[in-house]
């Protein structure tokens, strides 16, 4: 009997091994020795190497972060942050709380993009920060190479949140979808609100914020209309307009399980077709189940 449990026991070893060697983060690129940080940072330290920006990281469900450094006998280096997310969703969300839309963009992951001595990338649920100590023409090159091993070797695809394809393109900036995690408008209980900004002679902010069904953004609307001067309410047809005290004109609906709107359009003929069209796009997603 005893034999049986040590047999079990080391079964489970070698499994829990395996498992452990698949989780590896950091490939060998060739060219380039690696070297990992024994340290791995959850939320309860995470302060400890990002103190300035860690209670951001951790409003999008920060799960640990491994670090790793890539050098060469020429001594070039690239250090590389991965960041764990609960989801694809919260790892898109740092991401683009981070970015801007004048970034150079490149297809890495599900979307990064590159400066002189920075490379940043979501995949999967992974936020990627590589930094290269050199500014130098080559560190470009160095920071790609280390990010296309990264991204071949943890293999999540170009995925991106279903939410982003609701924006309508008309109008819209490009590369300025954002996941807003807590406090959209200035209230705690607008949470996880995607947004788009739109461009042209009135620029605006469109939102879009999925409850789980339709009584949870039925009350959700109820309590934002609750925290508003009701003279500040007027209906207009299929949305409300709102003068709201914290972020002056909003125009808010509900479609299904999804409250919709926008902040800040002034020109009435763009803001109207721009909640028809987003509109129509939530309509089409409720009869098809996904995202047109």
């Amino acid at each position: 009997m005893l034999k049986l449990h040590m047999i079990a026991l080391c079964m489970f070893l070698f499994a829990a091994g395996a498992a452990g060697a698949k989780e590896q983060l950091f490939p060998q690129v060739p060219g380039w020795t690696m070297s990992q940080e024994s340290r791995v940072y959850d939320a309860n330290d995470l302060w400890d190497i990002i103190d300035g920006a860690a209670d951001l990281y951790l409003e999008y469900a920060f799960v640990d972060l491994h670090i790793a450094r890539y050098k060469t006998s020429a001594g070039r280096e690239v250090k590389v942050e991965v960041y764990r997310h609960r989801d694809m969703e919260n790892a898109f969300g740092i991401y683009s709380a981070e970015r801007s839309p004048e970034n150079n963009f490149l297809a890495i992951g599900s979307q990064g993009y590159q400066q002189t001595s920075i490379l940043n990338f979501t995949a999967g649920e992974f936020y990627l920060r590589l930094s290269s100590y050199q500014s130098d023409s080559a560190s470009r090159t160095d920071l790609l190479t280390i990010a296309r091993g990264i991204e071949g070797h943890v293999k999540r695809g170009a995925a991106l949140p279903q939410a982003l394809r609701l924006f309508p393109a008309k109008g819209k900036v490009a590369n300025s979808e954002q996941l807003i995690a807590q406090n959209f408008l200035g209230y705690g209980f607008l949470r996880s609100v995607y947004t788009a900004s739109y461009g042209g002679s009135a620029p605006c902010k469109a939102f879009i914020i999925e409850k789980k069904s339709k009584s949870d953004a039925d009350s959700t609307l109820a309590e934002y209309f609750s925290k508003v001067p009701r003279e500040s309410i007027t209906s207009a047809g299929d949305w409300f307009d709102v003068q709201d005290p914290n972020s002056g004109p909003v125009s808010i609906a509900l479609q299904g399980s999804t409250i919709y709107g926008c902040v800040s359009c002034m020109d009435e003929r763009a803001k109207d077709e721009l909640l028809a069209e987003l509109k129509h796009y939530l309509t089409q997603s409720d009869r098809t189940g996904s995202a047109p």
